[in-house]
C-alpha cells in the first residue's frame, strides 16, 4: 500500500509465534498485524504516515480492525478448521487427514479459551454476521473504511475480509456478504485491484 519493497516467503507461512502474518526485517522477526504495523511505523514512519484523517477518525478505523482481529477472525477460523467440511478446507490447504484432526482439536481448544468456541454453530454465525454488518455500516458508500483515501488500518481490515471471500469456500456468510453487505465485497475487490494487481 505504501510502496515499501518486500519479498514474499513461501517457505514458512507461520512465524515463531505460530501466527500469520509475520515479517522478518534484517533478521528480526515480528508476528501479528498490530505489532507489525507499529514496527513499520517506527522504522518507516515518513513512508507509512497517511495524513488524510484526524485522530478521532483513525480511532474508529483502529476499533474496526481490532474487532476483526480479535473476534471476527474466529468466524473464519472456526468455519475453516472446526465447523466446515474437509472438502472445503482442502480447497484452501492441502493438509493430510491426521493434520486436519490435530488442527481441529488445537483450534477448538483455543476457541473455547477465547470464548467463541463455547457457543453453538448457529450462535457463532449470528455473532460474526453482526460484526460483518457493523463493518458494512461503517464503510457505507465510502471507498475505504474512512473515506476516499486508504488508512493503515485498511490493510488489516482487508486482510480479514479477504479470507471470507477467497479463503473460505462455501461459508455460511456468503449470502450476507453478497447481499446486505455487498459493499464489503466491492471494498475487497477495490483493495485487491489497487494494491495487488498481480493477485493470483
Amino acid at each position: 500500500m505504501t510502496g515499501t519493497p518486500y519479498k514474499l516467503d513461501h517457505e514458512d507461512p507461520f512465524g515463531g509465534k505460530g501466527k500469520t502474518p509475520w515479517i522478518s526485517f534484517r533478521g528480526e522477526n515480528i508476528a501479528d498485524s498490530e505489532f507489525i504495523l507499529h514496527f513499520l511505523m517506527k522504522k518507516f514512519g515518513a513512508i507509512l504516515k497517511m495524513n488524510y484523517y484526524n485522530e478521532e477518525q483513525l480511532a474508529v478505523a483502529t476499533a474496526v480492525r481490532t474487532m476483526m482481529d480479535e473476534r471476527t477472525v474466529w468466524g473464519m477460523i472456526m468455519e475453516r478448521f472446526v465447523l466446515g467440511s474437509a472438502e472445503n478446507m482442502l480447497q484452501v490447504f492441502n493438509m493430510p487427514a491426521i493434520m486436519r484432526i490435530i488442527a481441529k482439536r488445537v483450534i477448538l481448544g483455543r476457541a473455547k479459551s477465547q470464548g467463541i468456541g463455547g457457543h453453538a454453530p448457529e450462535d457463532i454465525v449470528s455473532i460474526i454476521s453482526k460484526d460483518l454488518v457493523t463493518v458494512s455500516k461503517i464503510l457505507g458508500h465510502k471507498r475505504y473504511i474512512l473515506g476516499d483515501e486508504p488508512c493503515i488500518e485498511d490493510a488489516g481490515i482487508f486482510g480479514q475480509l479477504s479470507q471470507y471471500y477467497w479463503g473460505l469456500p462455501n461459508n455460511p456468510y456468503e449470502k450476507l456478504l453478497n447481499g446486505e453487505c455487498k459493499n464489503l465485497r466491492e471494498y475487497c475487490f477495490r483493495m485487491r485491484e489497487q494494491f495487488w494487481p498481480d493477485w493470483k
